[in-house]
């Protein structure tokens, strides 16, 4: 038998004590001490005492026999042994202070005989430290916390506990009047937990709610175990508002800011779009005119076309005047246009009265040349 306890106890890490309590008042178990280890323990009755017969299992897994001893130890008067015996299959006992220090919970079943009868009661010890560590372990939002606690209002998980927390602090195991007890939610010394707790109630069931401490609001939720388990434990979630919309606000505050900076990204590449492909071309237009108004039909351009519609046209007018001007200055003296133009006069018909030396001049032979040439065109030339 206590081999098989042993290997239920390897093959449950997180229970403390495999036992099994006969009727005759026999208690059989596979432990594990507070300082580490396994140890198996063989209880019998002799008179009004037990004899103890303990052994260390090693890390070999072998059996060292340690002293017998006794002392006044009945299972059958336990609280776990007896609710076993009323209950139909197994039941659960409530939460109380181990030998060991934490507080924790027994599963037990009754062993029916043939006739009925019950043979004893297979017991699991459980230790709430566990619970405690894997609450701890939880991540609810940045600083979310879960709870543990009874109907009763007892703190069985709390996430900041530890099984080598001293009493004074208080998380699940307190002392009053020199005597241990399991901490109380109502006024426990975690003010999340006592708010939460009073802002919960007592009433089972699923329940959500928010509750304001300290200026800043938090989210509630509670839930009860169901009821097929026979505990009622109830989980309490709570986490500050600021946790969850918090990271909503800086995610706008971000978008907004990502927004912005993408705006002036498309300003900027717009004004560079625009001076490449409209105010340049409009300049370099500009600086042709003012060099053509000199008359200098011949001087090379800066712009010859663009793929925006308005500047191509500006630049086939250029053009066109171009070709005016140099048609132009066939029949009018260049020079003679420019001293216009910087005198500031206006061309128009009449002229002035001045005394002037006139040269009228012919080429020689200018008939005989031009019947001689018959091409127009070279005589021009």
């Amino acid at each position: 038998v206590l081999r098989f306890l042993l290997a239920g106890l390897d093959a449950n890490p997180n229970a403390t004590w495999y036992s099994l309590a006969t009727a005759d008042g026999a208690y059989l178990s596979a432990y594990r001490p507070p300082g580490g280890g396994e140890r198996l323990t063989w209880r019998e009755q002799d008179g009004d005492e037990a004899v103890y017969r303990d052994f260390v299992v090693g890390p070999d897994g072998a059996w060292t026999a340690l002293p017998e001893t006794r002392k006044v130890y009945d299972p059958r008067t336990r609280g776990w042994y007896a609710a076993a015996q009323d209950a139909e299959g197994a039941v659960w006992s409530q939460p109380f202070l181990f030998a060991s220090g934490p507080p924790g919970c027994i599963p037990s079943r009754s062993i029916p005989g043939p006739d009925g009868a019950s043979l004893g009661v297979w017991a699991v010890e459980y230790e709430m430290s566990y619970v405690s560590e894997f609450l701890g372990q939880l991540e609810l939002g940045k600083t979310g916390r879960a709870y543990l606690v009874t109907a009763a209002g007892e703190v069985i998980g709390h996430p900041l506990f530890a099984p080598t927390a001293d009493v004074a602090e208080c998380w699940i195991v307190c002392e009053r009047d020199g005597k241990k007890i399991i901490a109380e939610a109502a006024d426990h010394r975690d003010p999340w937990l006592s708010a939460a707790y009073a802002r919960a109630g007592r009433e089972a069931g699923w329940s959500r709610a928010t509750f304001d401490l300290d200026g800043e609001t938090s989210l509630l939720a509670a839930t009860s175990f169901p009821p097929d388990t026979g505990l009622d434990w109830r989980v309490l979630i709570v986490v500050p508002e600021s946790d969850i919309l918090g990271a909503i606000k800086r995610n706008s505050l971000f978008t907004g800011i990502a927004a912005v900076l993408i705006a002036a990204l498309f300003l900027v590449l717009g004004y560079l779009y625009a001076r490449r492909r409209l105010t340049q071309p409009l300049s370099d237009i500009a600086h042709d005119l003012e060099v053509m108004a000199q008359l200098d039909t011949e001087a090379p351009t800066r712009v010859d076309a663009s793929r925006i519609a308005e500047v191509d046209g500006m630049v086939r007018a250029r053009e066109a005047m171009r070709g005016g001007l140099r048609s132009f200055t066939k029949y009018v003296p260049a020079e003679l246009v420019r001293e216009l133009m910087a005198s500031g006069q206006e061309a128009r018909l009449g002229g002035d009265e001045r005394e002037m030396t006139i040269l009228f001049s012919d080429i020689a032979s200018f008939t005989r040349i031009s019947e001689e040439l018959g091409d127009p065109g070279k005589l021009v030339d």
